[in-house]
């Protein structure tokens, strides 16, 4: 089951983007999700935390990325195993409704990275 986590509890994690998906933010505020706005070492960016069972991820779209897209964070601490990344970002296209389709880009496109 999919919970709303409030932004902060992921501030001192570090997140690595794993996915990027053809959504705007606006997309997912239209479904109630609410988005901080918040910076990091990067930019400033829009952020909403979640708790997907035992999945902690993030969405966010950083200032510069590309208008139509959203990003999906999960701890560093996950892992690099590629194949527990791609199912993992499948549960939660899922839990957000939608198909893989919506990605342009994920990690098992560039696992080197």
């Amino acid at each position: 089951m999919l919970k709303f986590l409030k932004f902060a509890e992921l501030n001192q994690i570090d997140l690595i983007p794993q996915a990027v998906i053809k959504k705007p933010i606006s997309f997912f505020e239209k479904q109630g999700i609410g988005f901080v706005h918040d910076n990091d070492t990067l930019d400033v960016f829009d952020g909403a935390a979640f708790l997907l069972d035992d999945l902690r991820f993030a969405l966010m779209h950083h200032a510069g990325y590309p208008a139509d897209t959203t990003t999906v964070y999960l701890p560093r601490d996950f892992g690099e195993d590629v194949e527990k990344i791609t199912a993992s970002i499948r549960v939660i296209l899922s839990a957000l409704q939608l198909s893989a389709e919506s990605l342009v880009w994920e990690r098992k496109d560039t696992p080197e990275l």
